[in-house]
């Protein structure tokens, strides 16, 4: 850092600084002396006192903004959950790892929004520390957006988080936010920039995104323990742009027709789960996630009989490195008022089906889910 030093300015700087200082010194007086015949004439129409000034703003005059009134906003909710995590392994990991790990994380929500609830403003930061594996303790703003709501059209800008699918195990439609894996199987997201629009099109409701870079999937380090027998090296990862480069977009389109509620998605853009590829470094081996532009069209559709729901879910996925299908059919029952009291059981079954072979991306892909 060089030490702060003065020079003198340019010779055009100092002359126009010159003449600035004396234009100051010649209006000064002239004005001093003008102001001072005005308040004499004043008088001199007023009598001998002169009439109190008038105030410059009159505020009982002035209609303050919406945004500037005390009414316009409520009282925001804040909410925060602290959760500790604590693990026993029965044998040391294959690189040494230990055995026992313990973790802590913490979540905040504020939420506020105005009087007339038109708009709302959320912020969710999110923090992990991990004893064992400090690639695993990390920040996310998990939220940071603004919703505006102005007759049939509703407007998000911000970091959110978006929830498409209507299954409870395998959401495979659900492909706008990033995967938290430090946080389970893919159960939290991550919070995604984006600017969204949606409104009611005759009973349809359309929803349109623009979604702004990539979020990396994050991996288990040297340390971590469930992770792959290779070290993923994130630092390297490898992008395919395509023709929107960081941009992707999404739509969806969601309606009732008879006893079905029925929603059509369309995805543009970056693969949320990337493929691998080796660096053939011998000494030092790793994988190189590869994040590529995809097309992902899915369909959803759920009806009711009685206490029973049923479910499907299906998607069919394009990209340079393969074209497949998915499917996911759910039945649920749920028993109300059990044993006379206000809680109800509900019974989830659910399988899933995948074209490929073979994926080490996902572990849904041929199984049966049963749970309560």
């Amino acid at each position: 850092m060089k030490p702060f030093s003065y020079s003198s300015p340019p010779p055009m700087l100092s002359i126009a600084h010159r003449c600035l200082c004396l234009i100051v010194v010649i209006c000064f007086p002239f004005s001093f002396a003008l102001a001072e015949e005005t308040e004499k004439r004043r008088g001199s129409l007023w009598g001998t006192a002169s009439p109190p000034p008038e105030p410059r703003w009159d505020e009982t005059k002035w209609n303050k903004p919406e945004w500037m009134t005390p009414e316009w906003l409520k009282i925001g909710e804040l909410s925060t959950t602290l959760s500790f995590e604590v693990a026993r392994f029965f044998e040391e990991g294959d690189d040494q790892q230990d055995q026992f790990n313990m973790a802590v994380s913490w979540q905040s929500e504020y939420f506020i929004e105005s009087a007339d609830g038109r708009n709302t403003y959320t912020i969710t930061p999110f923090y992990r520390l991990d004893k064992m594996d400090s690639q695993r303790s990390h920040a996310d703003l998990r939220e940071f957006a603004w919703n505006h709501l102005h007759g049939p059209w509703e407007s998000t800008v911000g970091i959110t988080r978006v929830n498409w699918g209507i299954m409870e195990f395998s959401k495979l439609v659900d492909i706008i936010n990033q995967k938290d894996m430090f946080e389970g199987a893919g159960a939290e997201k991550m919070g995604q920039p984006l600017a969204s629009v949606s409104f009611d099109h005759h009973g349809v409701l359309v929803e349109l995104y623009a979604l702004f870079g990539l979020r990396e999937r994050s991996y288990p380090g040297q340390e971590g323990r469930l992770r792959y027998p290779f070290i993923i090296d994130e630092g390297n990862a490898q992008f395919e742009k395509g023709l929107t480069k960081d941009f992707d977009f999404a739509a969806r389109a969601k309606t009732n027709f008879r006893s079905f509620e029925i929603a059509l998605s369309h995805f543009y853009g970056m693969n949320r789960n990337p493929y691998f590829s080796f660096n053939f470094d011998f000494n030092q081996s790793r994988l190189i996630p590869v994040y590529e532009k995809i097309n992902q069209t899915g369909i959803e559709v759920q009806t009711f009989w009685g206490n029973t729901a049923f479910k499907l879910e299906a998607i069919h996925q394009m990209g340079d490195l393969e074209a497949f299908y998915a499917t996911a059919i759910g039945v649920e029952y749920t028993f109300g008022a059990v044993f006379n009291t206000n809680i109800d059981v509900t019974l989830v079954s659910e399988i899933s089906y995948d074209t490929r072979e073979f994926d080490y991306r996902s572990f849904l892909d041929h199984d049966l889910f049963l749970g309560s």
